[in-house]
C-alpha cells in the first residue's frame, strides 16, 4: 500500500459517521470506530476534497450523516496517507490510533437530497461540544 506524508497539507480532516454516533462520542469522550474502521484496523478519514464523495459512496443507507471536522494536530496515534484501490488509488488519511473529542473542531450535518446525493448543511448548532 502506497503511503506518504500529507499531500493535501490539511489542518482539518473529516470523519463521517451515522447520526447515532453522537451520543457515543459524548459518552466516551472520543470518536468511535465505524464497522469498516474496525474491520480494517484504522480510522478512515477524508480531506475537504474527498468527504462528499465518501458520503455518497459509503452512506447510501442513511438520510443524514454526521461529519466531524477534526484538527489533525489533536489526533492520537500515527496518521498515514494511503492509496485507496477502490478510489483510483487516491491518497486518504488513515488514523492508526484514536480521535479524542477534543480533536473535533466543528460538526456538520449532511442530508440526503431528492437526487440521492448528500448536501452539507454546514455547522450544526444542535451538536456542540
Amino acid at each position: 500500500m502506497k503511503t506518504m506524508s500529507d499531500p493535501a497539507n490539511a489542518s482539518l480532516l473529516f470523519k463521517l459517521l451515522p447520526m447515532s454516533s453522537w451520543n457515543i462520542i459524548i459518552e466516551n469522550k472520543k470518536v468511535p470506530f465505524s464497522d469498516l474502521d474496525n474491520q480494517d484496523g484504522f480510522m478512515h478519514l477524508s480531506t475537504h476534497d474527498q468527504y462528499m464523495q465518501t458520503a455518497n459512496l459509503h452512506y447510501t443507507d442513511y438520510k443524514e450523516v454526521i461529519c466531524l471536522l477534526m484538527r489533525k494536530d489533536r489526533l492520537l496515534g500515527e496518521l498515514k496517507w494511503e492509496a485507496a484501490k477502490k478510489r483510483d488509488n487516491a491518497l486518504f488519511p488513515h488514523l492508526y490510533g484514536e480521535a479524542p473529542m477534543e480533536a473535533i473542531e466543528k460538526v456538520h450535518i449532511l442530508k440526503r437530497q431528492a437526487d440521492n446525493s448528500f448536501l452539507d448543511q454546514g455547522v450544526s448548532e444542535n451538536y456542540t461540544l
